[in-house]
Formats: structure tokens, C-alpha cells, sequence
């Protein structure tokens, strides 16, 4: 049975949809949620402890020190800090990424395990529709638009594309080290850079599936600061494209893994 990490990273889970969204979620058996939180606190993980959608549930806050003795980037926000520290904490082999209003279609799970099946280890985007944009749930809106209408499948090699909701492989992600960090000064960017990493990494394009479907529920959206991220990004492109997949971190994730990967599971887990 393939199982899944589904790993989300919050700035404040309780001023999010998360809890909307989760009670609609199809359960499955086979997954753990790994959910890191800039604003992690006890209350939260009380009420985490009642959800039964998945096998289990780790709630924790990002790796900061003393955890780990590495230098901590002086940036504005701890997203990719999360998705990394989220990569520290995750036990199964394939790596579900979502956001935290993110709400799964009812046959997720049966169209994300047959989509490994298919494509292995490479990187696939599920389709998101977002409530904040107008746009109704499960609807085909790539196809509706334009994008390949006849292909439920379509291999994409742009990193514009960007890869913020789907499925990749845990070991890829850590062969590349995670998420880079330094996008963390501002808004965007790092699903672009992982995408290019990841690609370049693998040898292979990503695969869009248009059924691996999820919505975005109403949520309010931060002032973005993108300037800085497009300058890392089209700095560090060139070297990509080149081959340097590794991410500019101050921790390596699989070093840090094991040190840390048991305690945080059995420190942090819900239930």
C-alpha cells in the first residue's frame, strides 16, 4: 500500500480554513498529517486530537534553535522553515504538499496512489480552484480554459508552473535539500525553485494531473512582497539549470532527520 506524509505549513492554523476544510477531507487510513505551525500552542493540539481523517497526526512548530545549532536566516516569515522542518518529521515515502485551506476532493487518495503507480518518483501537480477567485469546486477549469483540453495528463517543463499542491518523492526532496529557505525574506518563489530543482534533479518533467483535485476555500491573503524572491530566483536559475539542486540552508535535512526525526514524532504527536 503506498502511504502518504501530507505535510502543511501555517503561519496561525486557527485563523486559517484548516478546520473547515479537514471536516470534509476523505478519511484514509494510510496517511499522516504533518502540520507545522509559526503559532503552535497547546489549545491547538487539544483540538487536533479529535480528527480522525488520517492515521496520525504530528503538530509542531518549526525547527528553530536550540533545536538544531545552525545560524537562522533573520527573515520575515518561517514558510519553507516549516515545509523543511515537516520534512524532518515525515515517515512515509511519498510527500503530499497542501496548503491550510486546502480541501481534498472525495477520491484523492484513489487518484494520488494510482498516480504514483504510474509516474513514480516524479513531481505531480494537482489542480487547484480557489473560492477567493469566484471559482466552483471540482471543476476542470484548466480544460475549460484551454490548457490541453482533450489531456487529463499533460507534462509541463516550465517552472512559472510552479508546484505548490501535489505529490512528490520524500527522498528526492531530501537529495535536494528541501525547500530554500532564503525565499522565507518575502512571498513567492519557492514553488518555482522547487520545481526547477526538482526537474533538474530527476531528469524528468513533472506531470500535471487535472482529476488530483483540491480547493482553496475563502482565506485572507497577506500583503506580498515578492521583489525579493524574483531576484533569488533569477540569480540562482542559471545555477539550477546547471545542476546545482541542492538548497542554500543552514542545516542539511537529512543530518538533521536523524537527530531529531523520532523525538519529533513522539513529542508532537496528537494522537
Amino acid at each position: 500500500m503506498i502511504k502518504f506524509s501530507i505535510i502543511l505549513a501555517t503561519k496561525n492554523l486557527m485563523s486559517s480554513p484548516f478546520l473547515r476544510a479537514i471536516a470534509d477531507w476523505p478519511r484514509d487510513e494510510n496517511s499522516e498529517l504533518i502540520i507545522v505551525d509559526s503559532a503552535w500552542n497547546h489549545e491547538t493540539a487539544k483540538l487536533l486530537r479529535d480528527i480522525d481523517k488520517v492515521e496520525q497526526i504530528i503538530y509542531i512548530p518549526p525547527i528553530r534553535e536550540p533545536y538544531v545549532k545552525a545560524p537562522r536566516f533573520n527573515f520575515r516569515r518561517d514558510f519553507n522553515r516549516a515545509l523543511n522542518s515537516a520534512l524532518v518529521a515525515a515517515e512515509h515515502e511519498h510527500i503530499v504538499r497542501i496548503d491550510d485551506y486546502i480541501l481534498l476532493k472525495d477520491d484523492f487518495f484513489e487518484v494520488a496512489r494510482a498516480d504514483v503507480e504510474k509516474y513514480g518518483e516524479r513531481l505531480i501537480i494537482g489542480q487547484k480552484a480557489h473560492e477567493n477567485e469566484g471559482e466552483e469546486p471540482w471543476v476542470d477549469y484548466f480544460s475549460k480554459r484551454g490548457f490541453h483540453p482533450k489531456e487529463r495528463y499533460v507534462e509541463v517543463s516550465n517552472p512559472a508552473f510552479t508546484w505548490s499542491f501535489g505529490i512528490a518523492s520524500l527522498q528526492v526532496l531530501l537529495n535536494i535539500n528541501g525547500y530554500d529557505e532564503r525565499y522565507d525574506i518575502g512571498y513567492a518563489g519557492e514553488d518555482a525553485d522547487i520545481f526547477a530543482r526538482y526537474t533538474i534533479y530527476t531528469k524528468k518533467k513533472p506531470v500535471l494531473d487535472k482529476q488530483l483535485m483540491g480547493y482553496g476555500l475563502k482565506h485572507d491573503r497577506q500583503r506580498e512582497d515578492i521583489l525579493p524572491a524574483r531576484w533569488i530566483y533569477e540569480a540562482t536559475l542559471p545555477e539550477i539549470k546547471h545542476g546545482k539542486t541542492w538548497a542554500y540552508n543552514p542545516i542539511n535535512l537529512s543530518e538533521v532527520r536523524k537527530q531529531l526525526k523520532d523525538e519529533l514524532r513522539e513529542k508532537f504527536s496528537v494522537r
